[in-house]
Protein backbone atom coordinates (compact mmCIF):
# COMPACT_ATOMS: atom_id res chain seq x y z
CA UNK A 1 0.00 0.00 0.00
CA UNK A 2 1.48 3.42 -0.68
CA UNK A 3 1.17 5.86 1.97
CA UNK A 4 -1.19 9.24 0.62
CA UNK A 5 0.59 12.44 0.47
CA UNK A 6 -1.90 15.70 0.82
CA UNK A 7 0.09 18.91 -1.08
CA UNK A 8 -0.97 22.24 -0.01
CA UNK A 9 -2.86 23.45 -2.84
CA UNK A 10 -0.70 26.38 -4.76
CA UNK A 11 -1.40 29.48 -3.69
CA UNK A 12 -1.37 32.10 -6.49
CA UNK A 13 1.90 35.01 -5.77
CA UNK A 14 0.44 38.01 -3.75
CA UNK A 15 -1.03 40.89 -5.46
CA UNK A 16 1.66 43.50 -6.06
CA UNK A 17 1.46 46.36 -3.79
CA UNK A 18 -0.86 49.55 -4.59
CA UNK A 19 1.01 52.83 -6.10
CA UNK A 20 1.56 54.67 -3.66
CA UNK A 21 -0.17 57.68 -5.74
CA UNK A 22 -2.35 56.53 -8.03
CA UNK A 23 -3.73 58.46 -11.14
CA UNK A 24 -6.37 60.75 -10.52
CA UNK A 25 -9.68 60.13 -12.05
CA UNK A 26 -11.69 61.76 -15.17
CA UNK A 27 -13.96 62.98 -13.28
CA UNK A 28 -12.10 64.23 -10.06
CA UNK A 29 -9.95 65.96 -12.59
CA UNK A 30 -13.12 67.48 -14.00
CA UNK A 31 -14.58 68.69 -10.72
CA UNK A 32 -11.04 70.35 -10.47
CA UNK A 33 -11.22 71.88 -13.25
CA UNK A 34 -15.00 73.02 -12.64
CA UNK A 35 -13.94 74.52 -9.24
CA UNK A 36 -10.63 76.02 -10.78
CA UNK A 37 -13.40 78.22 -12.98
CA UNK A 38 -15.84 78.61 -10.49
CA UNK A 39 -13.22 80.40 -8.16
CA UNK A 40 -11.82 82.58 -11.27
CA UNK A 41 -15.37 83.83 -11.77
CA UNK A 42 -15.41 84.98 -8.23
CA UNK A 43 -17.13 82.17 -6.55
CA UNK A 44 -14.92 80.56 -4.24
CA UNK A 45 -18.37 79.14 -2.06
CA UNK A 46 -19.09 77.12 -5.14
CA UNK A 47 -15.47 76.23 -5.86
CA UNK A 48 -15.06 74.83 -2.49
CA UNK A 49 -18.51 72.46 -3.00
CA UNK A 50 -17.12 71.09 -6.21
CA UNK A 51 -13.73 70.55 -4.85
CA UNK A 52 -15.74 68.79 -1.55
CA UNK A 53 -17.04 66.77 -4.21
CA UNK A 54 -13.87 65.53 -5.90
CA UNK A 55 -12.59 65.04 -2.41
CA UNK A 56 -15.65 62.41 -1.52
CA UNK A 57 -14.59 60.53 -4.79
CA UNK A 58 -11.11 60.22 -3.53
CA UNK A 59 -10.69 61.51 -0.18
CA UNK A 60 -6.95 60.30 0.15
CA UNK A 61 -5.76 62.62 -2.32
CA UNK A 62 -4.13 65.17 -0.41
CA UNK A 63 -4.21 67.32 -3.47
CA UNK A 64 -7.56 67.99 -3.66
CA UNK A 65 -7.45 69.14 0.49
CA UNK A 66 -5.12 71.50 -0.47
CA UNK A 67 -6.81 73.11 -2.93
CA UNK A 68 -9.49 73.26 -0.74
CA UNK A 69 -7.58 75.00 2.15
CA UNK A 70 -6.22 77.84 -0.65
CA UNK A 71 -9.68 78.32 -1.91
CA UNK A 72 -10.41 78.66 1.84
CA UNK A 73 -7.97 80.79 2.89
CA UNK A 74 -8.73 83.38 0.01
CA UNK A 75 -11.86 83.35 1.22
CA UNK A 76 -11.52 84.20 4.36
CA UNK A 77 -11.74 80.97 6.21
CA UNK A 78 -8.40 80.90 8.01
CA UNK A 79 -9.66 78.30 10.30
CA UNK A 80 -11.13 76.30 7.66
CA UNK A 81 -7.94 76.43 5.55
CA UNK A 82 -5.97 75.39 8.38
CA UNK A 83 -7.88 72.41 9.12
CA UNK A 84 -8.13 71.44 5.24
CA UNK A 85 -4.32 71.98 4.78
CA UNK A 86 -3.61 69.58 8.06
CA UNK A 87 -5.52 66.97 6.56
CA UNK A 88 -4.26 67.19 3.13
CA UNK A 89 -0.58 66.67 5.19
CA UNK A 90 -1.91 63.23 6.36
CA UNK A 91 -2.01 62.33 2.31
CA UNK A 92 0.65 64.29 0.78
CA UNK A 93 4.87 62.55 0.29
CA UNK A 94 6.97 63.80 3.31
CA UNK A 95 9.61 66.10 1.14
CA UNK A 96 7.18 67.06 -1.69
CA UNK A 97 6.57 70.57 -2.71
CA UNK A 98 2.73 69.76 -2.43
CA UNK A 99 4.13 69.35 1.71
CA UNK A 100 5.64 72.81 1.89
CA UNK A 101 2.57 74.49 -0.12
CA UNK A 102 0.61 73.09 2.70
CA UNK A 103 2.84 74.48 5.90
CA UNK A 104 2.67 77.47 3.86
CA UNK A 105 -0.79 77.45 3.70
CA UNK A 106 -1.18 76.90 7.61
CA UNK A 107 1.58 79.78 8.11
CA UNK A 108 -0.86 81.77 6.18
CA UNK A 109 -3.83 81.00 8.13
CA UNK A 110 -2.22 81.54 11.16
CA UNK A 111 -1.59 85.04 10.22
CA UNK A 112 -5.19 85.79 9.42
CA UNK A 113 -5.84 84.42 12.59
CA UNK A 114 -3.30 87.01 14.24
CA UNK A 115 -0.82 84.18 15.21
CA UNK A 116 2.06 85.96 13.65
CA UNK A 117 5.01 84.16 15.78
CA UNK A 118 3.74 80.68 14.73
CA UNK A 119 3.28 81.99 10.83
CA UNK A 120 6.93 83.45 10.89
CA UNK A 121 8.18 80.16 12.84
CA UNK A 122 6.52 77.83 9.86
CA UNK A 123 7.67 80.20 7.30
CA UNK A 124 11.09 80.59 8.50
CA UNK A 125 10.76 76.30 8.56
CA UNK A 126 10.03 76.42 5.40
CA UNK A 127 12.04 78.49 4.00
CA UNK A 128 9.66 81.09 2.70
CA UNK A 129 9.74 84.71 3.14
CA UNK A 130 6.54 86.73 3.84
CA UNK A 131 5.57 88.46 1.30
Amino acid sequence: MQPIVIEAPAQPPPAPPPPLIEPPTAITEALVAEATALENAGSPEQAAATIEQAIRIEPRRGALWLQLAVIRLRDGQAPMAEQSARKALLFLQSGSPEERDAWLVIADAREAQGDFESAEGLRIRWNAPND
